[in-house]
C-alpha cells in the first residue's frame, strides 16, 4: 500500500515529465473483465496523449475557467475531476447508457480523491430517467445502522477516533443496482478508469497536498493508513509528488471481477469487520450481508408546468428543495427581478430555502408550536397544501424571530461529489455519492486501499432515529424535471449549503430562462450559521454571504427588511453548495451544461462527429 514517490524536483518539472510520460505511452492495467467483454475497454491508456495531458492540466486548475458544453448528444457533468467525466463520454461512446457512464464517473472521482471526499465505503444516490418508458427511478443506498448499536447517543463524536462511528455504507451495492436495472456494458468495464488511475497514479496537486497537510493526524494514526499517503522515504506526499493507490486497485479489480458482494462477503468485507471492531466497532459480516438498496418511488412535485422529481424518504434532500420550490412559486421572486439584482427577491428566496430547514431541524413539538396546522410527514411537506400554510405564515410580520432560541443542529457532512448525464438516446441519470463526513474522517480507517467513512460522528440523533438496521436520512438531492413528460433539466448539488444553491441554481434556469453557465456563475446566498446571544444562547439567524459577491447595498435593503446576514470573506465552503447541471432543449434535444467552477470538475459533451447515430 506503499505509494510511489516522484523525485524532488519544481512543481513545473514534475507535472511536464508526466505529461511526457503521458505522451509517450504508459503502462496499460491489466483488464479487469473477461475477454468475452474485451470489446469494451474504458481504460484512459487508449486515449489520445494529447487529451490526457490537457485533462490532467485541468484537475490541477482548481478555479479556473469552465465553459459551456453545448450538444445533441451525450453529455456528461461532474462536480470534480476531469479525467473521471472523460471516462464518462467514454462509456458513452462505446454503447453505455447514462447510468453505465455515471457509475464509471463516481467510481473514478472516488480514486482521484484518494478516498478523501467520497469514498467505495461511502453512501449512493440516483434519480434516474428511463426513455423507454418514460418513467423516472430512484436508487437509494444510504448508510444502515449496524444492527448492535443499541446506544447511538453515546457515540463518539468527531476528533475521537472510535469505531462505532463506522456504518454499513451502501455506494458499491448502489451502483450495482443501478447498473443491473439501466445498465448496459459489462459491468467490469465500469472499473477500468478506477483502476487505470489507482495503478497508473497522479500527480499531487497543491488543493491535494494542503488536504494531506491538514489532516496528518489522522492520515498518520494507523501505519497501514499512512502508508498509503507515504512516499518511499516515509514522508508524507507532497506536492508534485506521484500517488499510486496499488491496494485499491486489487481491490477494484475483485469487485469488478465478483461483484458487489466483495465488499459484503469477500475477504474485504472480513477486513473491514475485524479493523472497525478493533476500535470498538459494532459493525457485522450480517451487517454487510444483510445490506438492502432501497429503490422508493421518487418524491414529486408540480413546479409552473413542469414536474420535478427527487429522492423520496429516508432521504430529506429531495423533501427540503421540492418544499422551497413549492413556496418560491407561490412567492414570485421572478417578478422583482433577478435575485442577484434586486432585494425583494433575494429576501424571498431566502426565506423559501430557510423555513425548509427549518422544519427539518427544528424539534416536531417546537414546530407544532409556530404551525399548529402542518403535517411533518416528507410526503405531506412537498404538497401546495402545505405550501400555503407555511406561506401565510412568512408573509406575517416578524416570523423569524419565531424561530429563536433553537439548540444547535448536527453539523453537516458536506463532502461528496455529483454526476449528471444525458446519453444519445435520453436517458437522464442525476447521481450524488458522498462520504458524508470531513476528509477521511476522524478515525484514519483504510481496508484495501478503501476509506472507511466515520459518518456517525456527527448524526447520533439520525442514527437512534433510523434505529438498529435502519437507514440514516441523508442530504443528498439529485433531481430531474419533466415537462410533457419530456427532461428539461437534470442537476445534482454537493456542499455545506447544497439545499440553498440547488434552489437558486435552479430559480434562475427554470423561472428566468438562464442556460446553467449563467445560472452557475451567478452570486448565491449560503446556507445559515448559528449565532450565540450574550447568554451563549444558540440562534439560527443569520444567512451567510460572501464577501464582494453582492452589492452591498442590495444586502443593506435585505437587511431593512428584517433578514439578517452574515458577510464573511473567502469561499467558506462549509456552508457553500456546488451545483452542477444540464439543460435539454425539448424542441431541438439540444443540451447545455455547466459546472461550478471553484471545484475542478467540468462539463463535457460527446463529439458528435465520433456519435455513431
Amino acid at each position: 500500500m506503499t505509494a510511489i514517490a516522484s523525485p524532488r524536483a519544481s512543481r513545473a518539472a514534475l507535472v511536464t515529465a508526466f505529461i511526457v510520460t503521458l505522451i509517450a505511452g504508459v503502462r496499460v492495467a491489466a483488464s479487469a473483465h473477461p475477454d468475452d467483454d474485451a470489446a469494451v475497454d474504458l481504460s484512459p491508456s487508449r486515449w489520445d496523449a494529447g487529451e490526457r495531458a490537457r485533462l490532467e492540466r485541468l484537475r490541477l486548475d482548481w478555479g479556473g475557467a469552465r465553459p459551456l458544453a453545448e450538444g445533441g448528444g451525450g453529455m456528461v457533468v461532474g462536480t470534480s475531476g476531469p479525467l473521471a467525466v472523460r471516462a464518462g463520454i467514454d462509456a458513452l461512446e462505446q454503447g453505455g447508457t447514462a447510468a453505465d457512464a455515471a457509475i464509471a464517473t463516481a467510481l473514478a472521482q472516488i480514486a482521484l480523491t484518494g478516498g478523501s471526499w467520497n469514498s467505495y465505503a461511502g453512501i449512493f444516490g440516483l434519480v434516474y430517467y428511463d426513455a423507454k418508458t418514460g418513467e423516472v427511478h430512484t436508487v437509494n443506498a444510504g448508510y444502515r445502522v449496524p444492527r448492535a448499536e443499541k446506544e447511538p447517543l453515546t457515540i463518539p463524536k468527531r476528533d475521537t477516533p472510535s469505531g462505532r462511528t463506522a456504518m454499513v455504507g451502501g455506494f458499491m451495492a448502489g451502483a450495482e443496482v443501478a447498473h443491473e436495472r439501466f445498465g448496459e456494458l459489462p459491468w467490469a468495464s465500469l472499473f477500468d478508469p478506477a483502476i487505470h488511475v489507482a495503478t497508473e497514479g497522479i500527480i499531487v496537486d497543491p488543493v491535494f497536498a494542503q488536504f494531506i497537510r491538514h489532516r496528518e493526524a489522522v492520515l498518520s494514526r494507523r501505519p497501514e493508513t499512512r502508508a498509503v499517503f507515504a512516499r518511499a522515504d516515509g514522508e508524507l506526499l507532497t506536492e508534485g509528488d506521484l500517488f499510486r493507490q496499488p491496494a485499491l486497485a486489487e481491490t477494484l479489480r475483485a469487485v469488478a471481477r465478483d461483484g458487489a458482494h466483495h465488499m459484503a462477503t469477500g475477504p474485504w468485507a472480513k477486513a473491514f469487520v475485524e479493523a472497525v471492531r478493533a476500535e470498538g466497532g459494532h459493525v457485522t459480516l450480517e451487517d454487510l450481508s444483510g445490506y438492502e438498496v432501497l429503490t422508493p418511488e421518487p418524491l414529486q412535485a408540480d413546479y409552473r408546468g413542469r414536474t420535478v422529481f427527487a429522492p423520496g424518504p429516508p432521504t430529506l434532500g429531495g423533501v427540503t428543495t421540492l418544499e422551497a420550490l413549492n413556496l418560491v412559486e407561490l412567492a414570485r421572486p421572478e417578478q422583482h427581478g433577478h435575485y442577484a439584482e434586486d432585494p425583494d427577491a433575494l429576501y424571498q428566496l431566502i426565506q423559501a430555502t430557510r423555513m425548509s430547514w427549518l422544519l427539518t431541524i427544528s424539534p416536531p413539538a417546537y414546530v407544532r408550536l409556530h404551525f399548529p396546522a402542518v403535517d411533518l410527514d416528507p410526503r405531506a411537506r412537498v404538497t401546495e397544501e402545505h405550501a400555503e400554510r407555511i406561506w401565510a405564515k412568512l408573509r406575517q410580520p416578524g416570523w423569524i424571530q419565531r424561530f429563536q432560541g433553537l439548540p444547535e443542529p448536527e453539523a453537516p457532512g458536506g463532502h461528496s461529489d455529483g454526476v449528471v448525464v444525458v446519453d444519445a438516446a435520453g436517458n437522464v441519470a442525476a447521481l450524488t455519492h458522498s462520504i458524508n463526513t470531513t476528509l477521511w474522517g476522524t478515525t484514519g480507517i483504510f481496508v484495501g486501499g478503501v476509506s472507511i467513512p466515520d459518518s456517525a460522528s456527527f448524526q447520533q440523533d439520525r442514527v437512534a432515529k433510523a434505529g438498529p438496521g435502519g437507514m440514516v436520512p441523508n442530504a443528498m438531492n439529485p433531481m430531474i424535471v419533466l415537462r410533457d413528460g419530456e427532461p428539461v433539466v437534470a442537476s445534482s448539488c454537493i456542499g455545506g449549503g447544497l439545499h440553498e444553491a440547488s434552489v437558486q441554481r435552479l430559480h434562475s434556469v427554470l423561472d428566468h430562462g438562464w442556460d446553467p453557465k449563467r445560472a452557475v456563475d451567478a452570486p448565491i446566498f449560503l446556507s445559515p450559521r448559528w449565532t450565540a446571544d450574550a447568554d451563549g444562547e444558540s440562534r439560527y439567524h443569520q444567512q451567510v454571504i460572501q464577501q464582494g459577491t453582492f452589492a452591498p447595498e442590495l444586502l443593506d435593503a435585505v437587511r431593512e427588511r428584517g433578514q439578517p446576514l452574515a458577510v464573511l470573506p473567502g469561499l467558506q465552503a462549509e456552508h457553500r453548495g456546488f451545483w452542477i447541471g444540464i439543460e435539454i432543449d425539448p424542441e431541438t434535444g439540444r443540451r447545455r451544461g455547466a459546472v461550478d467552477r471553484n471545484f475542478n470538475g467540468i462539463a463535457l459533451a460527446e463529439p458528435e462527429a465520433r456519435r455513431g447515430d
